[in-house]
């Protein structure tokens, strides 16, 4: 079990944490906090059990970090410590289902008295039971297509503590990855799996809701927004999504975003409602570790980093990786080939390739600009080598727009 502590005055955030420490109620974890933001950051990361919160905190206060902590995860136990006895603030602490309201200066008593009530409040059966609940909303919901009744559905929302009407809602699928790992695993386990953990940070910025493995090669996650989101956020988040599992996996998973919508109970995995996103990491990657040697996997890795820190130059060539990696421009060729099925000039110019679309985004660059900075001698040899892989000129491209 965790516990985050949320107070902006550094001796009594400390002297918080001794008192803690000292009841005995052996924490897996005493996460410290200086303010709202930061506090809400680490609960994201670490999802702490309990949370004692200062009301009066900059960057964002105690009430409002206990909102936001609520509508991701329902059983968190909060407990509130304040300066003020205003009866407003009493209030509002019930309001937002405190565990407890502690006035300072803070009893040791009174603080050991409300972090015992708070541990009883989310001891592990009931947070599992609720988590197992969830897993079979998801399923019903996205996997099943089951619908629900607008008051159904609040009904569930209470009682799972799903996001409010507030929430805007996008379903994220990431396809093509090899996730025999997971098969077996339980569903309530994937969240804070190595996978789990990448698909969260991935997403950054979209509050993570769920993830559900549909199938041994299919993840979906659902995501909640406050705020009106662009098409391109979407697009960069799935992109950077892409780019995180391939570094971590050397697969090149398949991203698609939903259309976004206003009430989660009306998601569904519709095939018809997705846009495929391009992952931000195009060179080849890597089939299944267990069958490439350490050796040929190093050297893949090590020609990767020299085409990723040096395509801006135009001159360079197989020779150069050779020399630099001390072998024989053949060797290197028959490996990468073997490990990845294409040569290292389609993996640079991939590469490249990738860079200009990125550029292509920005409206204010030049054809020429565009050309150099991505690693090409001249603008016409540019435009025949984007052709050939992308199916249409620069100039098409950057005239298409992302139409999800």
């Amino acid at each position: 079990m965790k516990i985050l502590i949320a107070e902006d005055e550094r001796n009594t955030r400390n002297a918080l944490a001794e008192c803690v420490r000292g009841f005995g109620f052996c924490f897996e974890q005493i996460l410290l906090a200086q303010n709202g933001r930061q506090a809400f950051a680490l609960f994201e990361k670490e999802r702490p059990e309990i949370v004692i919160t200062d009301i009066r905190m900059p960057g964002g206060d105690g009430m409002e970090l206990a909102e936001r902590i609520y509508r991701m995860d329902g059983n968190a136990a909060i407990i509130f410590l304040t300066a003020y006895s205003e009866l407003d603030l009493m209030k509002e602490a019930i309001h937002v289902s405190a565990v407890d309201y502690i006035l300072k200066p803070v009893s040791p008593l009174e603080l050991q008295l409300a972090v015992r009530k708070a541990m009883e409040k989310t001891n592990s059966f009931a947070r599992k039971n609720t988590a197992l609940l969830q897993e079979i909303f998801f399923r019903n919901l996205l996997i099943d297509g089951q619908s629900y009744s607008p008051k159904e559905y609040r009904q569930i929302q209470r009682e799972l503590g799903l996001p409010d009407e507030r929430f805007q809602f996008v379903l994220f699928v990431i396809e093509n990855l090899n996730l025999v790992e997971y098969r077996k695993a339980e569903a309530i386990s994937f969240d804070m799996s190595q996978a789990g953990k990448i698909i969260r940070k991935g997403l950054g910025n979209f509050p993570f809701l769920y993830s559900l493995i549909h199938s041994d090669r299919r993840i979906l996650t659902v995501c909640g927004m406050e705020t009106e989101l662009s098409e391109k956020e979407l697009e960069e988040a799935g992109a950077r999504l892409g780019m995180l599992i391939y570094e971590e996996y050397f697969e090149k998973a398949v991203i698609k975003v939903g259309r976004i919508k206003k009430e989660l109970f009306r998601l569904k995995d519709n095939p018809e409602e997705y846009v495929e996103i391009r992952p931000s990491y195009t060179i080849p990657t890597l089939s299944d570790k267990k069958i490439i040697a350490q050796k040929d996997r190093m050297i893949v890795e090590k020609i990767h980093q020299i085409i990723a820190a040096n395509y801006e130059d135009p001159g360079l060539k197989v020779n150069d990786m050779a020399n630099r990696l001390c072998y024989t421009s053949a060797y290197l060729c028959m490996i990468y080939k073997k490990v990845t099925g294409m040569t290292i000039n389609d993996a640079l110019n991939l590469y490249r390739i990738e860079k200009s679309r990125q550029l292509l985004a920005d409206d204010s660059l030049k054809m020429a600009e565009i050309a150099a900075r991505a690693g090409y001698s001249n603008e016409n040899y540019f435009s025949k080598v984007f052709k050939k892989y992308e199916g249409v000129s620069p100039k098409e491209y950057r005239g298409k727009r992302w139409n999800g």
